[in-house]
This record gives structure tokens, sequence and C-alpha cells, in this order.
């Protein structure tokens, strides 16, 4: 085999292999996305929206407000369910004991950051078009509510942000 032909059934390999990876990552997380459990929570927007830097919303949520145990590592946001269906769950504490997540109906896992402080980068941030973003903004002017897919583990994903 010459070497042009070969150096172009690598490249060939490389940019298949980069697709393959790609598309699974995208198959993985669309499927927690899908099967997850959906909790609807409290949430308010952080700024406006500012067309120069894309269409996204920044969110703070009202759970952000709880003590969080000092300490690293993972803590859970424990949730209750609403009475009524599309109600907002109830937040019920944050903790880092995993003994009492079977004394509720859903938990949010989250992570610490370096300063011990909850770190809600995970589900910080609504990605949408230009045109439900800057809607959001306006809906979302006296709060919302984030409607969130959760993993077996608890892993939130944010699916959907409506206005009140």
């Amino acid at each position: 085999m010459s070497g042009p032909t070969r150096r172009r059934r690598i490249l060939i390999a490389v940019i298949l292999l980069q697709v393959v990876v790609l598309v699974g990552a995208m198959v993985f997380q669309g499927e927690r996305i899908a099967n997850g459990t959906r909790v609807r929570v409290a949430v308010q927007p952080v700024d406006p929206i500012d067309l120069a830097r894309g269409a996204y919303n920044d969110l703070r949520y009202d759970f952000e407000d709880l003590h969080v145990p000092d300490g690293s590592g993972p803590v859970f946001v424990l949730l209750r369910k609403p009475d009524a269906a599309g109600d907002q769950w109830r937040v019920i504490r944050i903790t880092e004991d995993a003994d009492q997540l079977d004394d509720v109906d859903a938990w949010i896992r989250l992570d610490r950051d370096d300063d011990g402080d909850l770190d809600t980068s995970p589900i910080s941030t609504f990605y949408g078009s230009a045109e439900r973003s800057k809607q959001l903004e306006t809906e979302l002017r006296d709060g919302g509510t984030a409607v969130l897919s959760l993993d077996e583990d608890g892993s939130p994903s944010v699916v959907d942000v409506v206005g009140r």
C-alpha cells in the first residue's frame, strides 16, 4: 500500500471514530433525558439576555438559598412530589447523607465547588433559539419553573424553562 493511500485510510478512520464518539455521546445524553424522572423546580433569571453572547438564559434556583453542609463531594437536594400534576416539586433540604434518599420522592445530585458552595453549573444555563431566549427573558421576570430530568443517580439535565 502506498504512503498517500495509507494516510488517507488512517485519516478516514480517525474521522469516523470521532463521528461515532460524538453520536454515541448525543444518544447517551438523549436517553438520560428521555428516561429520567421529570421534576419542576422554582427558578429565577440571573441577568438579561445579551444577543452578542448567544441564545441562552442564565438561571438561579430557589434551593441555592438553602444551607449546604460543609465539606466537599456530592450533595443531594431532596424533593417531594407536588399535590397536583404540573406544580413545582417541594424542596425539603440539602444533605450529603445518601441514607436520606429513601425518604423522598426524588433528589437532585450536585457537587460542591472549591469553596464548598453548591455547584449548579450542570443546570444553570438553558439553551434555546434567540427568539425563545428573548421570550423567556420576559416570562421569567417574576420567576418561573425549570423542568429537569433526573437520571437514576439524580444527575440533572434541563429540559425546559417556563414562566409563571
